[in-house]
């Protein structure tokens, strides 16, 4: 791996060798995160940056999405030409075209910005972008750097600094500068919380409807009405302290977030009619007038721990948060179209008629009442019920409910208890009970069941329709067997130490997890062939060395256990594999032919104290990666 670091020529012709396709060619210099990793040591014409970013998409989505960018991919053609024209190796010339010249997302570290000026030799005025993003500034930011690059075609969304308040050096300090110029065709903008420039009027034009401000922006003589633009439609204030005034936020705005720190008094006059959504942050602790919320208001959130004043949600709410403790709902309190509602110190009985019939989603942090017939609508689709320990009685929940988290319950579940049509079920841990037949509906999915305690499960007692179950089981291995749907297996806690027989895992199983794997389960075969992920929490019992066909040919993740150190026999490994993990307890070399050729990501500890030697040193330094190969270390 030394060999690609210092020498980004050879990485290149090598990626550019295996792979033919000049699509999957420009994804992987584009979007992948491992080699975007390396970036102080790998560089594409001197140009280290992840110049596409799609975090949001899946992979096929990004190869379609690409594939409708003639534009972006065209150069990859010349790059090729130029990396398999078998220049002399000592040549670090890698590319010598332009880079694209339409992006859809650019993102550049404040220490890259001069460096992609030279890479697109100052021209911005032909190229196009939809969004920039500019990160890590930990210094103060250089507008003279800066404003070259505010003048792309199509930039509708800026990002400057981290688009999350809760990161970032926490200052007091505004900069001040020349003259910032967001571009006048920027719809979004965030600036984030070290990003602290001192905003004058005319900094930000009025074709921004999107703004985010995630540092407190006020200052002596601040004018909001010249500065902040007049048509928005989403504000943000991530960590602002000061006060607003009547006037200040203004129609059409239709969401507002107060962020962390805002707190004042909220009058009748402060808000917007206009507004949707509104939420307030952890500081929030003064007074809210009776007319202050705004009555068209669809989603309203505290995320205070309490409040000074009794608030009636407004008729027309659908999404609510209340922090604070009442007496009790009376009939009628929540809004009559409410969807979605969350309490977190609510602890007081329920009566029944008291929820709203077109409620769908319900969250009682420190509800713990008995619950009676009628209680919740039939409209339930999720119910969660943080501190919830009283028994469950048939009929209480209701006949369409999909998802039911019970965290604490410790009381056992009888015969259709939990109504037919139920997909997924998390059960506390302090449920201790054993689990029956009929006890779990036949349309459940997942299952999880957490704690310390291992669980006695009844043969047949699974529902043949789950696809995930999470549990703690001691000696038992045959009870999945028959589920013939179940993709996901993990089975927690540290007592496992079974064979498992070559029968007791469905064919179906595709992600299996166990705290223990044992000689006889490798060599008879047990583990199915449908398996494509495999993690072990500790070790592997009773094998001196990991030999051929130890594992399913089409594997494609293997983690090794916290105290596994057992040689590796070279071509024991699936041949398919893409991604291997070690812990500091491997202490083995690794032999040349133990690493798969098609292996992608190496994942090793890190080394925690300066006197401890890495894993890869001591364990790989006679064996060769693949070229595809990246080393993370976490």
């Amino acid at each position: 791996m030394t060999l690609f670091l210092k020498l980004p020529h050879y990485l290149f012709q090598l990626i550019c060798y295996y792979i033919k396709s000049d699509l999957n060619i420009f994804y992987l210099l584009s979007t992948c995160r491992d080699l975007y990793g390396l970036i102080d040591n790998v560089k594409f014409n001197n140009f280290p940056v992840e110049y596409l970013k799609r975090r949001n998409l899946n992979y096929q989505k990004r190869q379609q999405w690409i594939q409708n960018q003639p534009t972006a991919v065209s150069p990859i053609k010349e790059l090729i030409g130029t990396l398999l024209g078998y220049k002399p190796m000592n040549s670090i010339e890698v590319y010598s075209g332009k880079l694209p010249s339409k992006f859809h997302q650019l993102l550049l570290k404040d220490n890259e910005i001069q460096i992609f000026m030279q890479e697109i030799k100052g021209d911005t005025t032909s190229q196009e972008i939809s969004v920039l993003h500019i990160t890590s500034f930990s210094k103060r930011p250089n507008v003279t750097e800066l404003q070259p690059l505010m003048i792309w075609r199509g930039l509708t969304t800026l990002i400057l600094g981290s688009n999350d308040a809760r990161e970032g050096v926490i200052d007091s300090q505004l900069f001040t500068h020349d003259r910032l110029k967001v571009p006048p065709n920027v719809t979004k903008l965030v600036l984030g919380c070290n990003f602290k420039f001192r905003l004058e009027p005319g900094d930000l034009p009025q074709s921004v409807t999107d703004l985010s401000i995630l540092y407190d922006f006020q200052y002596p003589g601040f004018e909001w009405d010249l500065v902040i633009p007049l048509s928005l439609y989403v504000l943000v204030l991530g960590r602002f302290n000061s006060e607003l005034k009547s006037g200040n936020l203004k129609e059409p705005l239709t969401v507002l977030d107060l962020g962390f720190y805002f707190s004042q008094d909220i009058t009748d006059d402060l808000l917007p009619k206009s507004l949707k959504h509104l939420t307030f942050g952890t500081g929030f602790e003064d007074y809210i007038s009776e007319y202050a919320i705004p009555s068209g208001l669809e989603t309203l959130v505290f995320r205070c721990r309490s409040l000074k004043s009794h608030v009636i949600p407004p008729v027309m709410s659908k999404r609510l948060k209340l922090p604070y403790n009442t007496t009790s709902f009376d009939r009628g309190f929540l809004p009559s179209h409410l969807t979605h509602f969350e309490c977190d110190n609510y602890n007081h009985p329920l009566i029944p008629g008291t929820l709203p019939e077109t409620l769908f989603y319900l969250k009682l942090t420190e509800f713990n009442h008995k619950l009676l017939q009628g209680t919740f609508p039939d409209s339930l689709g999720v119910l969660i019920l943080n501190s919830y320990q009283k028994p469950l009685e048939c009929g209480v929940i209701p006949p369409h409910l999909k998802t039911l988290i019970l965290p604490k319950l410790n009381s056992n579940l009888d015969v259709n208890t939990l109504p037919y049509g139920l997909e997924k079920l998390e059960l506390s841990n302090q449920f201790k009970h054993p689990i029956e037949k009929r006890m779990l509906p036949d349309t459940l999915k997942y299952l999880k069941i957490k704690g310390m305690y291992p669980h006695e499960i009844e043969l047949s007692a699974l529902p043949i329709s789950l696809e995930e179950v999470s549990i703690q089981i001691n000696r038992q291995k045959s009870i999945f067997k028959h589920l013939t749907k179940l993709r996901v297996l993990k089975i927690k806690g540290d007592l496992f130490r079974m064979d498992i027989g070559p029968n007791d895992l469905p064919p179906s199983l595709q992600v299996l997890y166990l705290p223990y794997l044992t000689e006889k389960t490798i060599y008879s075969k047990s583990l199915p062939e449908s398996l494509k992920v495999l993690k072990i929490k500790v070790s592997i019992l009773g094998m001196p060395e990991i030999r051929k066909s130890s594992f399913p040919v089409g594997l494609r993740k293997l983690s090794f256990g916290s105290q596994f150190n057992t040689q590796i026999e070279p071509g024991s490994l699936p041949p398919n594999l893409k991604i291997l993990q070690f812990s500091k307890s491997f202490k083995q070399t690794v032999r040349p032919g133990v690493i798969p050729n098609n292996l992608c990501k190496l994942v090793l500890p890190i080394v925690g104290a300066p006197w401890e030697e890495s894993v890869y040193n001591r364990s790989f330094g006679s064996c060769t990666l693949p070229p595809s190969c990246t080393i993370v270390h976490k």
